[in-house]
C-alpha cells in the first residue's frame, strides 16, 4: 500500500500541474472568446478527442504486447502509425457533421495524428513502467497549449476561436519534439503485426471510441439543438466536473504499469478506494463553493453551469470506477470484448435518453442523462469484473 501511495504522489505533481493549466485554459478562452467562441473551441476539442479515442487507445496494445508479453516495441510502434494516419484521414469528415468546424477542418487530421502518436509514446512508457516519461507525455500537451493559447489571446490580442484551435493543436507535435520521441514509420506496413494489433486492440479502440461518444453525446446534442453559446456554457460545466478525471488520470497513470502484472487485482482495489474517497471530497467542495466560484472565475455569463457541473461530477464517480475495471479487463486479462459490449450498451442507452432530456431540459437534461447511464454501466462493469477477474 505504501508503494501504491508513493506512485500516486509521484504522479500527482504532473497531473495537478497539467490539469490546473488546462483549467486555466478554459477560464481564459471563456473570458476572451465568450460563450459562442468557447463553444466552437470545445466542439473542436471534443471532436478530436472522440476520434483519437479510437486510434490512440491502441496504446493498450503496446502495454499488453510489450509490457505483459515482452515483445519488441519497434515494429509495434512503427505499424501503429499506419492506424493513426488512416484515422486522421477519415477524421476530416467530422466537419460534415458539425458545420461550425468547417472553417477549421484542416486542423482536425493534424491534431488526430499527432495526438495519437503522443498516446503511443505514453503507452510505451507504461509498458516499460517508466512513470516519469508517462507523466511527461500525458502532461506536456496541456502545458504547451496553455502557453500558446494564453500568449495568442492575451498578449497578441488574437481573440478568435480559430487561433485557439491551432494553438491547442500545436501542443501535440511540440510534445514529441521536446521529448525527442521520433517514431520511424514502417516503409511498408507489416500485415502480420497489424493483424495482431487489430485482433487485440480493435475491441479496445472501438469500446474507447464508443465510450467517448457515450461520455460526450449530451454535449454534441446540445451543440446541435441549443447552439454554440449553450454548448460553451455546458463545456464549462464539463470542465468543472472533469476535475474528478484529474483524480482518475492520476491514479491510472500511477498504476497502469502494475495493471499488467501479477498484483493487478490489488491495484484495482486500491484504485477504487482512492477514487471514491477523493472524488466524493471534491463533490462536497463543489457543492459548498461552486455557486459562487463558477461565475467569479469564468464570468457571469457562465453562472448557469453550476447545476449541470454538480450532476456531472456525481455521474463521473460511476464512470471512472467502471473505467478502472475496464482497464483491468483490457490490459491484464485481454478480454477486450467485454468493455466493448458494455460501451455499446451504454452508448445506445444514453443516446436514447439524452436527446429528449436535452431537448426538454437543456443542460440539466444532458447532465441527468449522464448520471443515469453512467450508474447503469458501472453496475455492468462491476458484474463483469467479479465474474471475469483472476482467482
Amino acid at each position: 500500500m505504501i508503494e501504491a501511495l508513493d506512485r500516486i504522489f509521484r504522479t500527482a505533481f504532473f497531473r495537478i500541474t497539467a490539469s490546473a493549466l488546462g483549467f486555466l485554459t478554459v477560464v481564459i478562452t471563456s473570458r476572451y472568446l465568450g460563450p459562442e467562441g468557447r463553444g466552437v473551441l470545445a466542439l473542436f476539442m471534443n471532436t478530436v478527442i472522440t476520434i483519437v479515442a479510437f486510434s490512440g487507445s491502441f496504446q493498450a496494445s503496446i502495454v499488453y504486447f510489450v509490457g505483459a508479453r515482452g515483445m519488441d516495441f519497434r515494429p509495434i510502434l512503427e505499424n501503429l502509425l499506419a492506424i493513426a494516419f488512416a484515422t486522421a484521414l477519415l477524421s476530416t469528415g467530422a466537419a460534415l457533421i458539425f458545420p461550425a468546424l468547417i472553417p477549421h477542418a484542416a486542423a482536425i487530421p493534424l491534431a488526430v495524428f499527432f495526438f495519437s502518436a503522443v498516446l503511443y509514446m505514453e503507452g510505451m512508457a507504461y509498458a516499460r513502467d517508466h512513470l516519469l516519461r508517462a507523466n511527461l507525455f500525458k502532461s506536456l500537451p496541456s502545458i504547451i497549449s496553455f502557453l500558446l493559447i494564453s500568449t495568442a489571446l492575451i498578449l497578441l490580442n488574437q481573440r478568435r476561436a480559430g487561433v485557439a484551435i491551432w494553438m491547442w493543436t500545436l501542443g501535440f507535435p511540440l510534445t514529441l519534439l521536446l521529448m525527442r520521441a521520433w517514431i520511424r514509420p514502417a516503409s511498408k506496413p507489416d500485415i502480420a503485426i497489424l493483424k495482431m494489433l487489430l485482433s487485440h486492440g480493435i475491441f479496445v479502440a472501438l469500446s474507447t471510441f464508443m465510450s467517448r461518444i457515450f461520455y460526450r453525446i449530451d454535449f454534441f446534442y446540445l451543440s446541435r439543438i441549443m447552439g454554440d453559446a449553450t454548448a460553451g456554457i455546458y463545456s464549462v460545466s464539463m470542465t468543472v466536473a472533469d476535475i474528478n478525471f484529474l483524480i482518475f488520470n492520476m491514479i491510472t497513470t500511477a498504476f497502469m504499469g502494475k495493471m499488467a502484472g501479477g498484483e493487478s487485482r490489488k491495484y484495482v482495489k486500491y484504485g477504487l478506494l482512492y477514487l471514491l474517497l477523493m472524488e466524493i471530497g471534491y463533490i462536497l467542495f463543489l457543492l459548498a463553493t461552486g455557486k459562487t466560484l463558477i461565475p467569479l472565475i469564468f464570468g457571469e455569463e457562465f453562472a448557469q453551469a453550476f447545476v449541470p457541473a454538480l450532476l456531472l461530477s456525481i455521474a463521473i464517480v460511476f464512470y471512472t470506477m467502471g473505467s478502472l475495471m475496464a482497464i483491468y479487463l483490457n490490459v491484464r486479462l485481454g478480454k477486450t470484448h467485454i468493455p466493448f459490449s458494455i460501451a455499446i450498451a451504454g452508448l445506445l442507452f444514453k443516446g436514447a435518453i439524452a436527446y429528449p432530456l436535452v431537448r426538454n431540459y437543456g443542460m440539466a437534461g444532458g447532465a441527468i442523462s449522464s448520471l443515469i447511464s453512467y450508474a447503469l454501466t458501472f453496475l455492468l462493469f462491476a458484474h463483469a469484473y467479479f465474474r471475469s477477474s483472476e482467482n
